[in-house]
Parts: structure tokens; C-alpha cells; sequence
């Protein structure tokens, strides 16, 4: 994970998931609708909190 910055992952919650608006596959993209606006966040918030509390301690070693 060295080449992924927190601060990627600090941007990745401050201004991307908070504007989660579609999915976008190989297939194509996906509208969503604020029910699942808001799964998205519930599951993604924790991930990406613990990248940053991983990716500091990476870049603390």
C-alpha cells in the first residue's frame, strides 16, 4: 500500500464519498438513489478510515 498516500484515502472521505452519485463498471454506470448513497457511505467510512490509520503507520516505519 506505499504507493497510496492517507492522504488519498483523507480526500477519498472529505470530498468523494460525500458526492457519491453513480457507479461506473466496465458495463457502464449506475445511478443511485439516496438509500444507497447512504449504504455506500455506511460501508466505505470505516474502510477507509482504517487505510489511514494503516497507511500511517506505514509511513511512520
Amino acid at each position: 500500500m506505499s504507493e497510496i498516500s492517507s492522504y488519498c484515502f483523507s480526500y477519498a472521505i472529505a470530498k468523494q464519498l460525500p458526492s457519491v452519485y453513480s457507479l461506473n463498471t466496465s458495463y457502464g454506470e449506475f445511478e443511485l438513489d439516496e438509500e444507497m448513497k447512504a449504504a455506500i457511505k455506511e460501508v466505505l467510512l470505516p474502510i477507509l478510515e482504517k487505510r489511514i490509520d494503516e497507511s500511517f503507520h506505514f509511513e511512520a516505519v
